[in-house]
């Protein structure tokens, strides 16, 4: 569970770097989390 907990902490950071692509990630981010 940690190893799970600290690559999803990974992906947001990466995710809040490429702030460029907040709207898509946004979308991409809630199918992935469904």
């Amino acid at each position: 569970m940690s190893r799970s907990k600290q690559g999803e902490l990974g992906e947001e950071k990466s995710r809040q770097l490429r702030g460029e692509k907040k709207n898509n990630t946004a979308q991409w981010s809630t199918a992935k989390s469904r």
